[in-house]
C-alpha cells in the first residue's frame, strides 16, 4: 500500500468495470440511434448543424428591419427561439394557452428518449410519446418506435403470440 498503488476489492472492480460497460453500451446504441434516425427523411427530424441554422436565421429575421424573404417568414411562424442560461433554444410558436414546447436536435433525441423511458417505466410508445409531446415538439412516433426496439428489458417483456390449438366449428346437422 505504501507503493501509492490503489488496490481495489472484487466489489469494486466489478462495479466500476459495470458502470463503464454500461456507458459504453449506451454510447454503441445512442450510435446506432442516431445513424438509424438520419435515414428516415422527416421533417421535424432535426440534425444540430440546421438546428443552429434556424435559430440564427429567426433571430436575423426577428431583429431585421430589412424585407424579410419567404423562408424567414416561414421559419417566424412556427418557430422562436428564447434564451436559457445564456444558450438560445428553438421552440415552436405557441398560442395564449398552450403551453412550451421545444425542438430538440437529433444528436441530443437519444438522450431525452432514454430519460423520458426510464422515468415512465420503461413505458410503451404512446405512454412515452403523450409524455414526451408535452414539452417536444420534434418528437415522432417513428423515432420513439426505433428507440423501443433498442430497449432490451423491452423486447424481453414482449409478449410473443403462441401458436396453439386452432378450433375448428363443430358442424352438425341439425343446426342448419
Amino acid at each position: 500500500m505504501g507503493n501509492g498503488k490503489s488496490f481495489l476489492t472484487a466489489k469494486e472492480s466489478t462495479v466500476s468495470e459495470s458502470s463503464v460497460n454500461m456507458e459504453s453500451i449506451s454510447e454503441n446504441w445512442k450510435e446506432v440511434f442516431f445513424k438509424e434516425a438520419s435515414k428516415g427523411d422527416h421533417y421535424k427530424v432535426i440534425v444540430k448543424s440546421k438546428y443552429d441554422e434556424i435559430v440564427q436565421d429567426v433571430l436575423r429575421a426577428k431583429l431585421s428591419s430589412k424585407k424579410k424573404s419567404a423562408q424567414q417568414f416561414k421559419r417566424l411562424r412556427k418557430f422562436d427561439v428564447i434564451e436559457i442560461d445564456g444558450t438560445n433554444k428553438l421552440i415552436a410558436k405557441f398560442k395564449d394557452d398552450a403551453a412550451l414546447k421545444y425542438y430538440v436536435p437529433l444528436e441530443d433525441m437519444y438522450d431525452l428518449l432514454r430519460k423520458a423511458h426510464l422515468s415512465t417505466g420503461h413505458g410503451a410508445r404512446d405512454r412515452l410519446l403523450k409524455e414526451i409531446a408535452m414539452k417536444y415538439a420534434n418528437v415522432t412516433r417513428e423515432l420513439i418506435n426505433l428507440f423501443l426496439s433498442m430497449c432490451q428489458s423491452c423486447q424481453q417483456k414482449k409478449i410473443k403470440r403462441r401458436r396453439g390449438l386452432v378450433s375448428k366449428p363443430i358442424l352438425h346437422e341439425e343446426v342448419s
